[in-house]
């Protein structure tokens, strides 16, 4: 298992692009597993770094749009590179569309995201919490039956068992 995190700082103070790590047991110092590795990449010394230097190391070059804030640069840095020209087209295409991709419809991204099977369950979940309430308070089972379309023989189940809350 491979582990990266892209800090935006120097974890370790030690001025390196890329720090590898794995886990130790702390009091033996023994590696717990040797298929976990876990990378620091240190956004904050790219910064520092001139980048002409950068071109020299293929990640630092892919990362470099993440910290380079001019627009020259960045083109002279990118210029001839097939994979960045077809990065920054790709981009190019988000920010035509960018104001659509801000604004949505709550309901219809619930939908895409199973919302509504959600919505359901909870619904499901209060009609049986009330038809507890309800056979606590004494109520007719022909009564809680009509107001939550449980079926009497389900509701003569809850009653039978002594710990009628499900949650």
């Amino acid at each position: 298992m491979i582990q990266i995190n892209i800090d935006n700082y120097d974890r370790f103070k030690k001025a390196k692009f890329v720090y590898k790590a794995s886990l130790i047991e702390e009091n033996i110092y023994k590696k717990r597993n040797e298929e976990i590795e876990i990378y620091d990449i240190n956004l904050d010394w790219l910064k520092k770094v001139d980048y002409n230097d950068i071109k020299k190391i293929k990640l630092a070059k892919l990362l470099y749009l993440f910290v380079e804030e001019d627009l020259e640069k960045i083109t002279k840095m990118y210029e001839g590179d097939e994979l960045m020209t077809d990065v920054k087209k790709e981009a190019e295409k988000i920010l035509e569309n960018f104001d659509a991709l801000l604004y949505y419809d709550p309901y219809e991204l619930g939908k895409e995201v199973g919302m509504d099977k959600g919505i359901d369950i909870g619904r499901d979940e209060a009609k049986i919490q009330t038809a507890h309430n309800l056979i606590k308070a004494g109520i007719d089972l022909g009564i809680i039956s009509k107001a939550t379309n449980i079926s009497i023989q389900d509701l003569q189940k809850m009653q039978m068992k002594k710990d009628i809350n499900i949650f």
